[in-house]
């Protein structure tokens, strides 16, 4: 029953967080999300700290089982990480994204940066 309500808060913030962003997330709104009262979040999380961290712990965490099924799937079937093929554009069809300029293209992540910076 606890990791239901364990669960439960985790959620809600999770939604919360998506919708609100975590200046906007409160450990009101987190517990009125859930459906317990104050006192009941803060048994399971002392602070919004606490809480926080356990939502990163949960986020790794499914991380990490997302990976270990990856790894499991290719080495069942090697041929699997071939199933979704990029899409490949016709010759003289007109693509649907724009085309970014050749000095536009960069792949590395500091001029990216820098670029997104300046706007």
């Amino acid at each position: 029953m606890a990791a239901d309500t364990r669960d439960r808060i985790l959620d809600a913030l999770e939604k919360l967080l998506l919708v609100s962003g975590v200046a906007q997330v409160t450990l009101e709104g987190v517990a009125a999300e859930a459906g317990v009262s104050k006192g009941g979040l803060l048994y399971h999380f002392p602070s919004k700290e606490a809480l926080l961290a356990a939502m990163v712990r949960r986020l790794g965490e499914r991380s990490d089982q997302q990976l270990e099924d990856a790894v499991a799937a290719v080495r069942r079937s090697p041929s699997s990480i071939y199933r979704f093929p990029m899409p490949t554009k016709a010759k003289n069809s007109p693509s649907s994204a724009p085309s970014l300029p050749r000095s536009e293209r960069s792949t590395d992540n500091t001029t990216k940066s820098r670029r997104l910076s300046h706007m």
